[in-house]
């Protein structure tokens, strides 16, 4: 692979900032010059590079760019307008990059070295691993419902309808290649390693559903589906995708957590007495809130299978680990780190993040 040519557009505070704390890692980096739209700095030097105007774009058109200005959205739209210039090159997320870059660069993690390798050539994104480049010219069936108005895929040979909001055929594919993405094998954000191994019969608590993927690739296989969505749009999806199985699935438009109000349940709640096989929860950083909601209903269920998402919050991985250590199940992560976008007013800098808890309480009652 060709390595990457970079320019930064920039010359001010930004800039300077940058090559003061990351300096030794752009020094890695193929970094052509610096652009500015002051005339009066063309042809001068930055940090040992070249000031450029920005018309070097259109000759160096395969080149990436990093914008190092506060006028960020001001710049794109300049260069929207006068040069043709794929904006796909432009390189967002770079400052987060480079503090990932410096904070693992000698870590004692493999796994999180090569992250630092795949950087240096790669834009950052959630998944930072080469497995991700099949799906860029994915081909997706996505067809259109004139009679419901929403979209659809065909989702191993089952219709699955996307909320409203995915008003084109575009956005709905773009979508949909993301989820084929995110539960690829080598994912970390891969709930189930071997969905052969979880057996038939299966009472599925599906928490946070969204467009309901994981529990559709299991219905053919489960007596009974508990889906907690929130979102209107999706539980409106929702229903007409799991319309040919109503018989067996329960939509419930709420919030989890370790409370309840008009809008807010609990597992406990809303599962009196029944027995789960398996939990899905991805309820954006109330994960652990949702299962103390649910201690009850996970601690009678004696084989239990739980898939929670960890990456929300910086040391959910940790809490929720512990949450199922203490009632001795036997716990693993899925493979890799996933890189969660901060909040961008937040002075701290970015962290890899492990995706899933995985949590068992079989072995230990078969034991």
């Amino acid at each position: 692979m060709e390595k990457r040519k970079y320019y930064i557009w920039g010359t001010g505070k930004i800039a300077k900032q940058m090559n003061r704390e990351y300096g030794y890692i752009l020094g890695r980096l193929e970094i052509k010059g610096y652009i500015d739209n002051n005339k009066i700095l063309w042809g001068k030097e930055f940090e040992g590079k070249k000031i450029y105007s920005p018309n070097v774009l259109r000759e160096e058109k395969e080149a990436y760019l990093i914008i190092a200005n506060v006028y960020k959205d001001e710049i794109i739209q300049q260069i929207q307008n006068d040069m043709l210039y794929d904006l796909g090159r432009i390189e967002e997320n770079f400052l987060q990059k480079l503090q990932i870059m410096d904070r693992y660069r000698n870590s004692a993690e493999i796994e999180q070295r090569n992250i630092v390798g795949y950087l240096g050539n790669h834009s950052l994104q959630v998944f930072n691993y080469s497995f991700t480049d099949k799906y860029s010219d994915m081909k997706c069936e996505i067809e259109f419902d004139s009679e419901r108005g929403l979209f659809y895929a065909l989702h191993n040979g089952k219709r699955m309808y996307f909320a409203r909001y995915f008003n084109t055929m575009e956005t709905a594919g773009q979508y949909y290649r993301w989820l084929c993405m995110e539960q690829d094998m080598e994912s970390p954000h891969r709930y189930v390693s071997d969905n052969g191994t979880l057996g038939d019969d299966l009472t599925i608590l599906d928490a946070g559903a969204a467009e309901g993927n994981f529990s559709l690739s299991l219905i053919e296989r489960a007596k009974k589906v508990y889906l907690f969505e929130s979102d209107k749009d999706w539980v409106e999806a929702l229903r007409y995708t799991f319309e040919p199985y109503r018989d067996k699935v329960v939509i419930i438009q709420k919030n989890l957590s370790n409370y309840e109000n008009v809008v807010t349940t609990t597992i406990d709640k809303e599962l009196v007495g029944e027995i789960i096989d398996i939990l899905k929860m991805d309820v954006e950083g109330e994960e652990i809130y949702a299962l103390k909601g649910g201690i009850k209903t996970i601690e009678n269920s004696p084989d239990i299978r739980c898939y929670v998402c960890s990456y929300h919050q910086e040391f959910a991985y940790d809490v929720i680990k512990t949450f199922f250590e203490q009632r001795k199940f036997e716990v693993e992560s899925s493979s890799g780190y996933m890189w969660f976008p901060e909040n961008p007013s937040s002075p701290r800098t970015s962290i890899l993040r492990k995706g899933i808890v995985r949590a068992s309480s079989i072995v230990v009652h078969k034991k």
